[in-house]
């Protein structure tokens, strides 16, 4: 779905447009919208959603594969935005197909004149709507003997749904993951190379240092330091620029996925952090042998 504040906004523009937005479980976005607009009724989590469907002369929402047979069953014509995953796109070509869905599919295109072009034409509205009902009446009639395949029904149990979703989620995490763990394994022997050559291409300034009277604990120390200023640094960076990132792939991914969920690394953070006192450490010892 995209952003809901564009497309709220919108509606509530629009002359005669009554909308009801359903937020499911998701409490945040019900604080944020319930009692924003006259014209906007905000509801939370429901079981009578197929009665605000029947209700309704248009549905905007994601194109799977539960929410097409709600659609069908209350033969009311469909809007869906960017459908993405390949059941979705499915159902959406489907619908589409039928003549009771209108699908922008474009990641770029703008749904806005869309949208107002189709709430506007009653003669499409109406047409869509008959659609709906001849393709309703046709997925009754076919048997499942026949194959409900031919019918274009796209058919996906709930529980099917929720396992394509986590088996993607999954991916992604373990894809991810993988990234982010090279990427700090490469980081952290970076900065080890770094401070430990710099170390080594000091040795001359550290013996005039020493031959001016400063003792090995003072050296060892004033290493140390030079290893906590760089981490300092490093982690100033993780927490201005860092944490920027960080809000704006929690945006985009909100607005692309409802069951997206973002969780603070604050364990990976602190580990992090650790891995480069410790490296610190190690480089003080290793030059302490020397």
């Amino acid at each position: 779905m995209p952003d809901l504040k564009e497309l709220l906004e919108k509606l509530h523009s629009m002359q005669g447009v009554e909308s009801v937005v359903i937020t499911g479980k998701n409490h945040k976005m019900y604080e944020e919208w319930v009692n924003r607009y006259e014209d906007v009724e905000v509801l939370g989590y429901t079981e009578n959603i197929s009665r605000y469907m029947r209700g309704a002369d248009l549905v905007i929402t994601k194109a799977g594969g539960i929410t097409l047979f709600e659609i069908l069953h209350s033969q009311v014509p469909l809007f869906v935005i960017h459908p993405f995953l390949e059941q979705e796109m499915n159902n959406a070509r489907y619908a589409a197909e039928k003549g009771f869905a209108k699908v922008i599919w474009g990641r770029r295109e703008d749904y806005i004149p869309e949208l107002e072009k189709l709430l506007s034409d009653e003669k499409m509205m109406e047409e869509m709507t008959g659609n709906v009902r001849r393709a309703c009446k046709e997925m009754i009639e076919v048997s499942l003997d026949e194959g409900v395949g031919e019918a274009g029904i796209f058919s996906i149990s709930k529980s099917d749904l929720i396992q394509q979703k986590e088996t993607y989620m999954r991916g992604s995490r373990i894809l991810l993951g993988s990234v982010c763990i090279i990427l700090l394994i490469a980081g952290i022997t970076n900065y080890f190379n770094v401070v430990l050559t710099g170390i080594y291409s000091r040795r001359k300034e550290f013996e005039i240092m020493q031959s001016i009277g400063m003792t090995d604990k003072q050296m060892k120390w004033m290493l140390y330091g030079e290893g906590c200023y760089y981490i300092l640094c490093v982690v100033g960076l993780l927490f201005t620029v860092g944490i920027v990132i960080l809000f704006g792939v929690k945006a985009y991914m909100g607005n692309r996925l409802s069951y997206f969920v973002f969780h603070w690394p604050i364990l990976l953070t602190v580990s992090f952090f650790l891995s480069f006192l410790f490296i610190n450490l190690m480089i003080i010892f290793l030059y302490g042998r020397k």
